[in-house]
């Protein structure tokens, strides 16, 4: 469990988001920068059936008497005061499940755009798989090339957010979308063998994409380490110098476990 510290939320402004995943091993520390930033947190619970309910049960207690946060089944009822979107269990991100299908996140698409009057931003988790075996530095302009399920997923996950946001292409011109491309997320010892990302690093690049000024129209940022790796095809290397360009991001936590 990570140590989780509720700090003060005074001159903090309010929000609503809405988030699928916000019990996960991810959502926990980013549910903890939203609420000390004074936003109203409302996360999806999993299915009974899911694996991560025991860890989502130990999240939704830690948080569960805090003022701003609520935990719901039926997420449907919470639409009408979403102002951020957030989809964060799109895609596998500590190697422990497949994401949810693509037809699940279209009828989650279509009923967000469709019931949400006050809807802002979208962010829906990628994963960096897309791009296929990685050569040279690895930019968001880079061609994608999906190779092995990961990968076919994400690709998959993409198409869907672009074919449901063009088919309602008037209230998607409003819209604020990030595709926010990661990699596996660890929470203690860093893989040295491939790209990975500390889970606090990813949190605090996510709170700061819904922080940004708003931007209407869709948007790929990818949170990596920036980290060189020796490949089949050659050294290669994820950036985040668009992370960091638009957001200030930095991989802090990640480069602490470098240094440890």
């Amino acid at each position: 469990m990570l140590n989780i510290k509720i700090k003060s939320m005074e001159g903090s402004r309010v929000g609503h988001c809405l988030i699928f995943g916000g019990l996960t091993a991810l959502g926990m520390p980013l549910l903890e920068r939203l609420l000390n930033e004074g936003m109203y947190v409302m996360a999806v619970r999993a299915p009974l059936s899911s694996d991560n309910r025991p860890l989502e049960e130990d999240v939704e207690m830690h948080f569960g008497r805090h003022a701003f946060f609520r935990a719901v089944d039926e997420w449907r009822e919470e639409l009408t005061k979403a102002e951020n979107i957030l989809f964060l269990d799109t895609v596998p991100l500590f190697g422990d499940n497949e994401g949810v299908q693509a037809d699940v996140l279209a009828h989650r698409l279509v009923q967000c755009i469709e019931n949400s009057p006050n809807l802002q931003r979208v962010i829906v988790a990628s994963h960096i798989a897309i791009y296929g075996h990685p050569k040279g530095t690895v930019r968001e302009t880079c061609v994608v090339k999906p190779v092995g399920a990961i990968g076919e997923h994400a690709d998959r996950i993409e198409r869907t957010v672009i074919e449901k946001l063009l088919h309602d292409k008037d209230r998607a011109r409003a819209l604020s979308v990030t595709i926010c491309r990661l990699p596996n997320l660890y929470l203690e010892k860093r893989p040295t063998d491939w790209e990975a990302l500390h889970v606090e690093d990813a949190a605090r690049g996510l709170c700061a994409i819904l922080q940004r000024v708003e931007k209407s129209g869709i948007e790929v940022i990818q949170l990596t380490s920036g980290r060189t790796f020796r490949g089949p095809f050659g050294h290669y290397t994820y950036s985040y110098e668009k992370a960091k360009q638009f957001i200030g991001f930095n991989p802090v936590k990640t480069m602490e476990n470098d240094e440890a």
